[in-house]
Order: structure tokens, then C-alpha cells, then sequence
């Protein structure tokens, strides 16, 4: 769901930094992150090390 002017949400995020991980910091992904309550701590801890990913067929990554 995309909100505009005063109903956007009162959140921002840092840029994400993993190095060469190919992670993106996008709009896409930082709405995921908040729907699904996921703390940014745990993507910085997945990605470089997971135990499992899944590709998807739209070309998403799931890190575990």
C-alpha cells in the first residue's frame, strides 16, 4: 500500500550496506521490511551469511 502527503508513514531508513552482496535499498524492499517487521539488524545478519535462499521466479531473493 503507497501512502502520499500527510497519511505517508512517519519512518525513514538509513541506506542499507552490505558490500558486495548485490543487495538493493529499494522502496520495495524497505516496504517489506516494515510490513513484515523485519529489523534491518537481521538483513545486515542474513545476507552475507544465510542458512537457506530461495530464488524466486521474478528474480527476488529470500535470505534465511
Amino acid at each position: 500500500m503507497r501512502f502520499q502527503g500527510s497519511l505517508a508513514p512517519k519512518f525513514q531508513f538509513a541506506p542499507l550496506s552490505l558490500g558486495n552482496s548485490g543487495m538493493q535499498d529499494s522502496i520495495h524492499f524497505n516496504d517489506m521490511l516494515h510490513e513484515r517487521e523485519i529489523r534491518r539488524e537481521w538483513v545486515e545478519r542474513a545476507v552475507p551469511t544465510p542458512d537457506r535462499i530461495e530464488e524466486h521466479d521474478d528474480g527476488t531473493r529470500h535470505f534465511y
